[in-house]
């Protein structure tokens, strides 16, 4: 596969057919990353359930978990899927290896997504569109950081130049994949309603290993683009937007 991602830019079909295979083989090690970060964030979702006083302060506990926590489990899958392309066979990843990884990206992970979040929503409140533009210009923070190991302005320029001139056909193979996972796990969501409510732990860590093909999939994408790439890989270090 190494070859493939380096030869041409993937089509969505090949983002997808690619993310997974590497999602089937890797699947052990993606299912054990998500176990350890996403359990523990369940069920404190499932114990402060019951004192949120609507479903939008519900809603932004979330957010902030999955902003502390959820990353981890990114950027350790992030790891897996660049090691597995990396030594060209089916041969299953360390998941102890990508957490550690993972785990020591954190902090540049954390401080990264902050700036490009000041960003976003400065240019949001100016305009919804310039917000929506730098959203996906910023999406491959998260696979930067952890595989390339850059933080701060420098990640969020790196990302900028890889959507450069693909933007629409980034946006577009971002947005069915979201649509896709969102879909389903609105699906089981739905069918869980009817289920004990602690059930819900093991209802969203399954939505969780299900969601985490996007995280192999856009990883895929940003691979791909990195390999490709006709740019000069030269990382911007001005505050310029």
């Amino acid at each position: 596969m190494l070859k493939a991602i380096q030869e041409r830019e993937f089509s969505f079909s090949d983002v997808v057919s690619k993310g997974w295979l590497i999602y089937s083989q890797q699947f052990k090690s993606i299912v054990m990353i998500t176990l350890i970060v996403y359990i523990p964030i369940n069920i404190i979702l499932y114990m402060v359930a019951g004192y949120m006083n609507s479903f939008q302060d519900f809603m932004n506990v979330i957010k902030i978990l999955e902003g502390l926590f959820g990353v981890i489990a990114m950027m350790g899958i992030a790891v897996v899927v660049d090691l597995a392309i990396q030594n060209n066979d089916n041969l299953p990843i360390s998941w102890g290896a990508a957490l550690s990884k993972a785990f020591s990206r954190w902090g540049s992970c954390l401080t990264t997504s902050i700036l490009g979040g000041i960003i976003i929503l400065g240019l949001t409140l100016l305009l919804i569109i310039p917000g929506v533009i730098w959203s996906i210009y910023y999406i491959f923070i998260v696979q930067i950081v952890a595989l390339r190991e850059l933080g701060g302005k420098t990640a969020l320029n790196y990302s900028k130049s890889l959507v450069k001139g693909r933007w629409w056909k980034t946006f577009g193979i971002v947005f069915v994949l979201a649509s896709i996972n969102g879909g389903i796990g609105l699906g089981i969501g739905y069918l869980s309603t009817s289920l004990p409510g602690s059930i819900s732990i093991i209802t969203d860590t399954l939505i969780d290993i299900i969601a985490a093909f996007y995280t192999v999939a856009t990883t895929i994408l940003f691979l791909n683009l990195d390999y490709v790439s006709v740019e000069p890989k030269k990382i911007e270090t001005t505050l310029n937007l």
